[in-house]
């Protein structure tokens, strides 16, 4: 919980709102349409927006695949407490992407899991994160580059 007023008990109910709001939006889309994609009735799907009918994970799954959101990026962001973190995952999926790694885990090492220190998992997760940011941040280099990039420009430049 990180202290704010918008947070509850759990910090969940009261990030919702902002998750399922920002999406919505981000996608172009109204409340009617998104309540009617999912089947339920417009005042329904209010009450489900605003969070007053508390966390309903079915309901969360089907808001993601009608507004193409990611849902577990939504949950985690309830969570962590960060609305953000649904809305960076809209597009690439991130949080989907690693619950898939997670279940390839679970198959490959098993009952080995118990066996792994908190320490070093924790170790291993913050490389694979910043190897992540890194490769972010690379991305977020290669675009700027391109943009102030002044040889694109005056190859295309109009004709005096």
């Amino acid at each position: 919980m990180d202290g704010s007023p918008l947070q509850d008990a759990t910090g969940r109910t009261a990030t919702l709102p902002l998750v399922l709001r920002a999406i919505r939006r981000r996608r172009g889309l109204r409340s009617a349409e998104v309540a009617k994609a999912m089947g339920l009735p417009l005042r329904t799907f209010q009450h489900f927006e605003s969070g007053r009918g508390g966390i309903d994970i079915d309901r969360i799954h089907r808001f993601a695949e009608v507004t193409d959101a990611d849902g577990y990026a939504i949950m985690l962001a309830l969570d962590i407490g960060s609305p953000d973190f649904a809305i960076h995952c809209l597009d690439n999926k991130a949080a989907t992407v690693m619950l898939v790694a997670l279940q390839r885990f679970d198959r490959g090492a098993g009952a080995n899991i118990a066996k792994l220190d908190p320490r070093s998992i924790i170790a291993i997760f913050d490389r694979a994160f910043d190897d992540l940011t890194a490769k972010a941040r690379e991305h977020e280099v290669v675009l700027e580059s391109w943009m102030t990039d002044t040889s694109f420009t005056r190859a295309y430049a109009p004709p005096d």
